[in-house]
């Protein structure tokens, strides 16, 4: 199931471009500090800052506790809007995020390995994606057997991450006991979790939830491709689009 993000999108209808003023000067003193003083809750980090002569805003990503999101900050500082500006049908914001998505998995690839539970291999298999799952995620379970079928046809492995959900009180002691039971991928299509719990279950768990803070995740069902592309929720299209 999705997690409920702080960052509502929002559609900011532009007329006509304005004319391109002072550029350099549209981010000057965007700060988290600033921004925590025009925004109802603190920000924790400026990820990344752009300045959009067009529209006189600085596009900001930002990171509030484990949820990033998009702001845009008026030329005069005195307004911020939170969600995405959408030119042409497209978010203006999507390819700084997948700049970031990508430079954050490259500084975690090498640890990534260490947080996998179990995978899937089908034969012939030459490209791996990364899975993030809770146990009682409903639209998990309800897809798991369609990831399945996927991986098999494109010849894709699946390495699966237990990524417990706060709001699933029962998730994060049947991801330790699936860990420490040495589940396999059909223990999960079965929904089973078997075995007792152990102290290298936790200490899996525990960096397995570190892991998907580290590279933004924050919902279940949650995709890595190859190169670090990233989406949430099970499409055909999506899985088919990360693993370009």
């Amino acid at each position: 199931m999705k997690k409920i993000i702080l960052f509502a999108a929002l559609a900011l209808m532009l007329g006509a471009a304005a004319q391109p003023s002072g550029a350099a000067d549209l981010c000057s003193g965007v700060t988290k500090e600033f921004l925590s003083s025009k925004l109802p809750f603190k920000v924790d980090e400026v990820l990344d800052k752009q300045p959009l002569p067009d529209y006189k805003l600085c596009q900001v990503i930002i990171r509030a506790q484990s949820d990033k999101g998009t702001a845009y900050v008026t030329a005069n500082k005195q307004g911020v809007l939170l969600g995405n500006l959408f030119v042409n049908k497209q978010a203006y914001a999507e390819k700084a995020m997948n700049t970031m998505n990508e430079r954050s998995f490259r500084k975690n690839e090498k640890n990534l390995p260490g947080v996998v539970a179990f995978s899937y291999k089908p034969t012939g298999a030459k490209k791996a994606i990364y899975m993030f799952t809770d146990p009682d995620c409903p639209a998990c379970n309800q897809t798991k057997a369609e990831v399945q079928q996927w991986a098999f046809e494109k010849k894709v492995e699946v390495r699966v991450v237990l990524f417990p959900l706060p709001m699933h009180p029962a998730a994060k002691d049947k991801s330790i006991k699936g860990i420490c039971g040495n589940m396999t991928f059909d223990h999960y299509i079965r929904g089973e979790y078997p075995g007792q719990s152990c102290k290298d279950g936790e200490k899996k768990v525990e960096d397995s939830i570190r892991m998907a803070s580290e590279l933004g995740i924050d919902g279940t069902p949650s995709f890595i491709g190859p190169t670090g592309k990233k989406t949430t929720g099970f499409s055909r299209q999506a899985l088919d689009r990360i693993v370009q």
